[in-house]
Parts: C-alpha cells; sequence; structure tokens
C-alpha cells in the first residue's frame, strides 16, 4: 500500500500541489466571506423600563465600521413601547467620531419625537481615524419633561490600517481567489502535462541514444540522420544541455573507423547505381552531421573525410571550373587512397564527370594525381573510365591481377615436374630468355577459337608455364584479357550435364581468385558481386559454408604474407567476408538451375578480363562421350566468350599426329644454342665438349641432341642433364665434356 502511495505521489507530486494550493485559495475566499457576514450581524440588544408603561429596545452594532464599499452604514435600531397619549422624546448622545445617516445617506442629528408605540431608525459610520477608538453610547428619553437616562455601553471603531485590510480581504474574496484557485487548477494540470510530456520527450531521446549504436553498426547513413533528429527533437523539446551534450559525445564515440567505412561503402553503391539524386542526398546527410556535431570533426580522419565528402557534393552538385576539378580529382585520390575498393562506386562516378574536353590545367592536375602511385592508376581498370586514358593521356598500371591464382591451377596430377624444372614457378629466368614456340601455339593461345592438343608427359610442364606466361601478358590486351579456368577432367567419369561440371570447376577457379585477390571479386559491379555470390553458395550448399571455405583459404593465405602489402589485402578480405555474409541465396544445393542462368554464371569475369578459357587438362583422349557433350556445350559457350582448349597428357610421343605439341629440330637448336649462350657463354653445345680430333662440325652434338629428342624440349632437357650428370660422375677433373657423356644418351 506505502509502495502504491509512493508511487502515486511520484507520478502527480505536481499536481497535488498545485490543486492543493487551489483549495487554500477557496477556503481562504469563503472563510473571509464568513467572517464579513459575522462583522455585519454583531449586535448588542439592550432593553429597559423607563418608566410604568414605557419600554425602550435598542439594538446596535458592537463594532462600527469606517465607510467602505464592502460595508454599508450600520443600522441603530430604537423600539419605543407607550401607551397611544404618551409623547416623548429620544436623545442619542454619542462621539464626534461617529457620524448618522438616514436611510438616503443624508447626514442626521440623532433626535427623535414620538407618540405611542414607535421604531426609530438610524445609520451610524465611523469617521476617518489612523486610530482604533472605543466610544461610550447613551440615549436619554424624555417624558412629560422628565429625563430618563438610558445607557447603552462601548462600542469600537476601526482604524483606517484595518479598513484597508478589510477591503483588500473583501476584494480577494469575491474577486481573486477563485478565479486564482481555478487558474492553480489549470496550472497544476498543465505542469503536470508538460512535465509528463517532458519525462516523455526524454525517454523518447533515451531510447533513441541507446539504439544509435546498434543503427551505427547495421546502416550508419540512417544513423547519421536519426542523430540530426535527436539533436533536433532535443531542442524542440528544450531538453537540457546534458542531454545535448551526451548525444554529441556518442556520435563522436560511434563515428569511428567501421562507421566511416560503412559510410563511403554505402555512399559507393549508389554511386555504382547511377543514383546521382539519392547520392546528394545522402552526402547532405552526411556533411549535415558533421556541422550538427563539430566535436566529431575533431578526430583527424574524420574531418578529413569531411572535407573530401564536401568537395564531391559540390563537383556533383554541379559547381565546375579547373580550380575545383583540382581539388576533386586530389579529394577522389586521398578516397580512393584510405578507402580503396570501398570507395570505388563513389570514386568513380566522380571522375566519370570530369570534364571531356578539359584545358591544359585541368590534365596537368589529373594525370599527376592519378599517376602519383599503381594504386590510383588502378582506377583506369573500371570500364567507365576507359575513354581518360585518351583523353587525358593516361596509362594502366603495370601490376596485374592474376599472376599468383594461375600457381594453383597448373599443378595438376597429369603434369608432372621435369627434372630440370622441379617448380615450375621459380625456374631461373633463362627458361623464359632461350623460349621457342612449338608448333600449333598460335591455335592454343588464342581466345577466340577452341583448339585440341597432344602434349608428350615431358614437355607437359614446360609447355604450361608458356602458357600461363602468355596468359598473363594477354592481361595486358583490353581486348584479350583472359580468364583461365584449369580442369583436370577423368574421361572414364563422364556425365551428362558436362555444362554444370564446367561451372563448378569455374566456381572453384572463382574461389582461389578471390581468395588471393580479394579485388577480384570487389572491383565488380553490384549485380555481378551478387550473381557471383549466389553462384559460388550454390556450388558449396550455402552462404555459410562458402563463407568457411574462404576463411579457411584466407587463413593459409595470412600466413604465407605479410608487410604493408598483407595490410591492404587482410582490408579488402574484411571487406569481402561482409558484403558475402547476409546474403539470401536464390538456388538450394540440390537443385540444378537451368542452362541459361549456369551461362549467365559463366559470363562473368574479373573486371577487364572479357574471355573465360577452359583448358580441359586430361591423360587420354575424350571418348565419343565426352566429346559430344564438350561440343554440344560449345556454340553456347562461345556465344558468352568462353573457349575450350583440350590438351591430352600422353607418356609416349605419338608416330604421328596433326595434334602434337612438338618442336621442329631448328627450334629446338635455336633454344639449345640460347641456354649455353646464357648459362656458359659459349656459342653453342657443342663446344662444351674437346677440341679436335673429337669434334668436327661446330654444332655436331647440338644436332645430335635434336634428334635424339624427336621434336619434344623436356626430353632434349633431360637428356642434356644426363649428359652433365655422366660427366660429372666419372670425370669431374676434366674442364670439357667427353664423347662417352654423350654416349650415355645414345645407349639408353
Amino acid at each position: 500500500m506505502a509502495g502504491s502511495l509512493g508511487t502515486l505521489w511520484a507520478r502527480y507530486k505536481t499536481l497535488f500541489i498545485f490543486w492543493g494550493i487551489t483549495l487554500v485559495f477557496i477556503g481562504a475566499a469563503l472563510l473571509i466571506q464568513w467572517r464579513e457576514a459575522n462583522l455585519s450581524n454583531r449586535f448588542i440588544v439592550t432593553d429597559r423600563t423607563i418608566v410604568s408603561g414605557v419600554q425602550i429596545a435598542v439594538t446596535y452594532p458592537s463594532e462600527i465600521f469606517l465607510p467602505s464599499p464592502n460595508m454599508p452604514a450600520q443600522e441603530m435600531i430604537f423600539r419605543v413601547t407607550a401607551p397611544e397619549t404618551t409623547k416623548y422624546v429620544l436623545l442619542l448622545e454619542a462621539d464626534d467620531r461617529l457620524g448618522f445617516y438616514d436611510d438616503s445617506g443624508q447626514a442626521i442629528s440623532p433626535r427623535w419625537e414620538g407618540e405611542g408605540n414607535a421604531v426609530f431608525r438610524a445609520r451610524v459610520q465611523a469617521l476617518p481615524d489612523a486610530d482604533k477608538h472605543t466610544i461610550f453610547l447613551n440615549a436619554k428619553l424624555l417624558v412629560d419633561f422628565l429625563e430618563y437616562p438610558i445607557p447603552l455601553g462601548q462600542v469600537v471603531t476601526e482604524s483606517l490600517a484595518q479598513v484597508r485590510w478589510r477591503i483588500f480581504l473583501d476584494i480577494f474574496a469575491r474577486n481573486i481567489a477563485l478565479p486564482l484557485g481555478l487558474l492553480s487548477a489549470i496550472a497544476g494540470w498543465v505542469v503536470t502535462y508538460l512535465g509528463k510530456e517532458a519525462d516523455k520527450a526524454e525517454t523518447t531521446f533515451r531510447e533513441t541514444l541507446s539504439r544509435l549504436s546498434s543503427d551505427f553498426v547495421g546502416d550508419p547513413l540512417f544513423a547519421l540522420s536519426q542523430c540530426i533528429e535527436a539533436k533536433e527533437y532535443a531542442e524542440k523539446k528544450h531538453l537540457d544541455n546534458e542531454n545535448k551534450e551526451r548525444l554529441a559525445k556518442l556520435a563522436s564515440r560511434l563515428f569511428q573507423s567501421e562507421a566511416r567505412k560503412k559510410v563511403v561503402q554505402q555512399l559507393s553503391e549508389m554511386g555504382d547505381r547511377g543514383e546521382t539524386r539519392t547520392l546528394l542526398s545522402s552526402l547532405d546527410k552526411v556533411l549535415s552531421f558533421f556541422d550538427n556535431f563539430p566535436n566529431v570533426l575533431d578526430n583527424k580522419e574524420n574531418n578529413a573525410l569531411a572535407s573530401s565528402l564536401q568537395k564531391i557534393h559540390d563537383w556533383l552538385n554541379g559547381q565546375k571550373g579547373t580550380t575545383l576539378a583540382k581539388m576533386i580529382i586530389d579529394a577522389i585520390g586521398d578516397m580512393w587512397d584510405k578507402f580503396d575498393v570501398l570507395s570505388a562506386g563513389l570514386v568513380v562516378y566522380s571522375l566519370e564527370q570530369l570534364p571531356r574536353q578539359p584545358d591544359d590545367e585541368t590534365i596537368r592536375s589529373v594525370k599527376t594525381a592519378l599517376e602519383k602511385s599503381s594504386h590510383r592508376k588502378r582506377l583506369l581498370r573500371y570500364p567507365q573510365l576507359d575513354w581518360m586514358k585518351d583523353v587525358y593521356g593516361l596509362t594502366l598500371p603495370d601490376e596485374y591481377y592474376f599472376v599468383k591464382p594461375f600457381h594453383h591451377f597448373f599443378e595438376t596430377d597429369v603434369v608432372q615436374p621435369n627434372i630440370l624444372y622441379s617448380d615450375l614457378f621459380h625456374v631461373e629466368k633463362i627458361v623464359e630468355e632461350s623460349w621457342v614456340n612449338p608448333t600449333q601455339w598460335g591455335y592454343l593461345k588464342s581466345v577466340r577459337e577452341s583448339a585440341r592438343a597432344i602434349v608428350f608427359e615431358k614437355d607437359a610442364r614446360v609447355f604450361m608455364q608458356a602458357l600461363w606466361k602468355e596468359y598473363v601478358e594477354q592481361q595486358k590486351m583490353p581486348r584479350d584479357g583472359i580468364f583461365p579456368v584449369f580442369w583436370n577432367v577423368k574421361p572414364d567419369k563422364f556425365s551428362h550435364s558436362v555444362l554444370e561440371q564446367i561451372s563448378r570447376r569455374v566456381a572453384e577457379t572463382w574461389i582461389e581468385f578471390v581468395v588471393i585477390n580479394p579485388k577480384a571479386f570487389l572491383d565488380l559491379r553490384p549485380a555481378e558481386r551478387d550473381a557471383l555470390t549466389g553462384f559460388l553458395g550454390w556450388h558449396v550448399g550455402s552462404v555459410q559454408a562458402l563463407n568457411g571455405r574462404l576463411r579457411q583459404r584466407f587463413t593459409q593465405i595470412e600466413k604465407d604474407s605479410s608487410g604493408k602489402e598483407n595490410d591492404v589485402w587482410a582490408k579488402e578480405r574484411d571487406v569481402l567476408l561482409e558484403r558475402i555474409a547476409n546474403f539470401s541465396l536464390p538456388y538450394g544445393k540440390d537443385i540444378l538451375p537451368n542452362s541459361e542462368q549456369i551461362l549467365d554464371w559463366l559470363n562473368i569475369r574479373p573486371p577487364w578480363l572479357t574471355h573465360t578459357v577452359l583448358i580441359l587438362v586430361c591423360e587420354k583422349m575424350l571418348n565419343d562421350e565426352w566429346q559430344q557433350a564438350v561440343s554440344a556445350s560449345r556454340r553456347e559457350l562461345l556465344r558468352q566468350k568462353i573457349v575450350v582448349k583440350e590438351i591430352v597428357v600422353t607418356k609416349e610421343i605419338p608416330k604421328e599426329s596433326d595434334l602434337l605439341v612438338r618442336w621442329s629440330d631448328d627450334a629446338l637448336l635455336e633454344i639449345l644454342m640460347l641456354r649455353v649462350q646464357k648459362i656458359c657463354s659459349r656459342d653453342s653445345f657443342t663446344s662444351l665438349f674437346a677440341r679436335p680430333p673429337f669434334v668436327a662440325d661446330p654444332l655436331e652434338y647440338d644436332r645430335r641432341l635434336v634428334q635424339q629428342s624427336h621434336g619434344s624440349l623436356g626430353r632434349m632437357l633431360e637428356l642434356g642433364q644426363k649428359i652433365l650428370s655422366h660427366h660429372a660422375q666419372y670425370h669431374p677433373d676434366r674442364e670439357y665434356l667427353q664423347p662417352d657423356d654423350f654416349e650415355v644418351i645414345e645407349q639408353s
């Protein structure tokens, strides 16, 4: 019970206080009016017998008031009882501080003559005086010439101070108390209502503050607008400064690194979609946030972001000119350096607004800003900015996207290392410098047509290395950039759904690509990113499974990386994982999408790569079922710029085959001589042997080695290694090779 009363008091305390005041006013008014009524009704009655048959009764007030609007002159009444024939005179003896008046208000002398029964009336008032007085009243009755005194008693008169106070109380009681009471009751209700509204406003304000933390994590742009609205709400509701300071501190604390990144990312997505109005509106919102919370700008990173966004806003809002163009290019460059792919949409969209017919100063500013680093030059790989290369005289960066990811896919079961090439991707530079193309090379490397080839096992490794390097070089060509997909095919494991198998192999390639180069995913357009996420999620079974696969590979890569480059990669990795975290898959893992959907997926390539080359590596020729299935899909694949290269790795050199990849004798001879020249600074392999009489023809051993190679580069290098190994074992003290060193390969 006590608790309930306490709660009630706490809730309605103000109302109770004001209503109490109202009751006091009403009570005071009633009490004053009751007092006045009693004052005017205080009378003394004196009843006396004068002589036989004659009596007199006098009624007079015990307190005589000064004249006032609320107190008329008080009445004195004399009632005389006498026989009808008895005549008499009544005289009232009074102090000169009293005045007597008739009913009309005319002053009279208090003397009356009468006969028989009679009633005489007079109104009496005290005359103004600063002091209060006590006056004795006496009356006389003259009957038959005899005087009979009638002592009445004493009366009290008011002082001026008393009359003023009485007048005030009367005015207060009649005109002020009730209105004040009513106003107090209304004020109590109003104050209570306003108090409730203030409490409600503060509660709403605090709830908004409590939500801001989660809003900054989930949707920081929305959180910024919430901060602005919260400040406006606090001002509208006249909340105290403590609440406003709490909001300012919270905004400063929450708008830190992650919030900055997400705001930039959200703005970039609008730029990706070309939503100019939405983008400008959002920029207004962000800049308004900075204006409303200047303490946020105490952070140098926030200050730099605000400066860049202000310039971008002015630029997109139609403000142009050479000076602003220079400022905007610097702002864009700084944002790209800081936020990388997170800012890509905003940065690229802003660059698209640069003039297509710039003046010399603008050209110099743009070139200086974008050629400041290869990282900035990477922006030129975006198709939307392709025009800038000609207009502003810019060039693509020297670095290429997919050198590292190729390594993994050339490591196939059927491509074993040659004895001279135990590690395909860490061979000496001489391999490149002594390379001569084999037969069918142009046919195999072309991105325009499919191809079939047979490669001798001993040539497979060096062949794959050369193909890899060729594809890296072709990445430099804007119209022929290649996205290679290697597939180690098992011909005996045929499936009619070849398109599905191809798509799964492409998905595996993508997973490896984005792990090593997250920007390959992040630089895609939003629709392509979503489609690719759906594709990879379908392949592994779920978004959660995809996330796990990527995290596992990221961890493996991270162990092998370090330094500044790894910091950039880690930033891109985190953005990638965040973007796929809440994606909703369009297909379940047990559902096979139709061919149109699969082809759409296959048509997604890393930015700036225009063709996909599907390299089928197998140990023997595909059987008829495989050939028919691949052929059936080939036309659809070609429409998507996907070509199929079927490479059969054989353990024996076929005697005759138009599909065999081989080197002519002249090509092998050239390769051999180049290698010797690079390594030993000699003219030929023959020059490594002892002088005549052993050697007559200066290229004798070169030609004999080439003849033993049967068109195989790998076999030639392997035979050469045997010659050198024999010499090291049997003639370690001799400077030149001996005839029996060469004979070891003719005997094998």
